[in-house]
């Protein structure tokens, strides 16, 4: 399909592409372990939105981007992680706090929450200690975080729970990063995680 609309010309229409997917696999024609190097290569493929397109991953789903606190990388579903068999009931565990499930109701502060938590799990999940947007730009690209979170899936079918959409408004604009951590290198003190982590 993406490479029909190319030939045709449709893609000039257009000065950037975003694509927006769930890991969680909502395919029945394919096997787990298809749908998973499929998207592998698609995140492969997809990483320039001025060329085919830039394509951003949620884990499991979208609706991770209401599972936050305002304390650090909390989760309000009950753990950072997500085991492939809990996938079907994340969007009921994900919706316990309802200020959080008006995300059209989201204003500055609310996405500055948002942020924040997803900057924290991000420096959590990758193993980073320091991270500038340069750093987040070069090392924290979705097919960096596919690849990390494969190591974790394949071991023992588990992800690290981490929407897209921050990954997308911080990648995007310099000034979603200033607005969450401004200068600092060590934006939030990943080490204080309130729980332990064998990543």
């Amino acid at each position: 399909m993406l490479n029909q609309a190319l030939t045709l010309g449709l893609r000039d229409d257009f000065a950037e592409v975003y694509y927006f997917f769930d890991f969680d696999e909502h395919s029945n024609n394919l096997n787990n372990t298809e749908n998973v190097n499929a998207l592998g290569e698609m995140l492969s493929r997809l990483d320039n939105e001025t060329d085919v397109g830039k394509l951003y991953v949620s884990y499991p789903m979208v609706e991770a981007l209401r599972d936050h606190s305002p304390f650090g990388c909390e989760t309000i579903s009950g753990d950072c992680f997500r085991h492939h068999d809990d996938f079907s009931t994340y969007k009921d565990d994900s919706s316990r706090v309802l200020d959080n499930n008006e995300i059209k109701g989201y204003r500055f502060p609310h996405w500055r929450i948002v942020l924040n938590n997803y900057v924290s799990r991000l420096s959590c999940l990758m193993g980073f200690s320091e991270l500038d947007r340069p750093d987040f730009v070069d090392l924290a690209c979705p097919n960096a975080i596919f690849k990390r979170q494969m190591e974790l899936y394949r071991g023992d079918k588990r992800i690290f729970i981490l929407s897209s959409f921050p990954e997308f408004l911080i990648d995007y604009s310099e000034s979603f990063w200033r607005i969450t951590v401004g200068n600092k290198k060590n934006p939030l003190l990943i080490h204080n995680c309130p729980r332990k982590h064998n990543l």
